[in-house]
């Protein structure tokens, strides 16, 4: 009877030890996932926005991995703002991303200045557009324009941007109203500058 009265009490001890070793490692579990997921939070964060500003043009932008750029163009007009970069910092021979906002729509366009005064659409001449999460509005007498670029993007049309590299970028905006292309890029003087991305 000693035995098995025993044998018994050795068994509910036994019981009672795994189920105390289940629980602690059951409630180990979440904070050790807790804290590996802040660890890949921490270092998924987005780099900070980078700015230049010339001929009341600010072009803002962050270069993500996997080859984007975002990108916030603004411009104290209610009418188109432009940027763009090419080898000689003119309007021919570069590529231009110019946008507008009208009716709380915004149309934002990937061009190739193909004349010192005109452009065309990339689409038009065979190359895909790189512009994507395209959004913008008008507040204050300011567009606003924000959207996506494909970095590496390959084409006749398409000059790719690369992180850490030096590049001559063009500035440009038109007047207010100018809610169309059809006095984009006009006979403005783009302004200049270098940025590094």
């Amino acid at each position: 009877m000693k035995l098995k009265s025993c044998l018994v009490a050795a068994g509910l001890i036994a019981t009672i030890t795994l189920l105390v070793a289940s629980c602690t490692a059951k409630s180990s579990a979440p904070a050790s996932q807790a804290a590996a997921g802040g660890a890949a939070s921490a270092q998924a964060a987005p780099a900070p926005f980078r700015s230049e500003t010339h001929d009341n043009v600010t072009f803002q932008w962050r270069v993500n991995r996997g080859g984007t750029m975002d990108c916030t163009l603004s411009a104290p007009t209610t009418g188109w703002v432009a940027v763009g970069w090419g080898h000689d910092a003119v309007v021919k021979g570069s590529e231009i991303i110019v946008g507008y906002v009208k009716d709380g729509q915004a149309t934002i366009v990937d061009t190739f200045g193909d004349a010192p005064s005109h452009a065309k659409l990339v689409t038009d001449l065979g190359n895909d557009d790189i512009i994507s999460n395209k959004s913008g509005s008008v507040e204050n007498g300011t567009t606003k324009l924000q959207f996506t670029l494909q970095m590496h993007a390959i084409g006749d049309y398409h000059d790719p941007l690369n992180s850490g590299q030096t590049y001559e970028f063009i500035f440009l905006h038109g007047p207010n109203g100018a809610q169309d292309l059809s006095s984009f890029p006009g006979t403005n003087k783009p302004a200049t500058v270098e940025v590094v991305l």
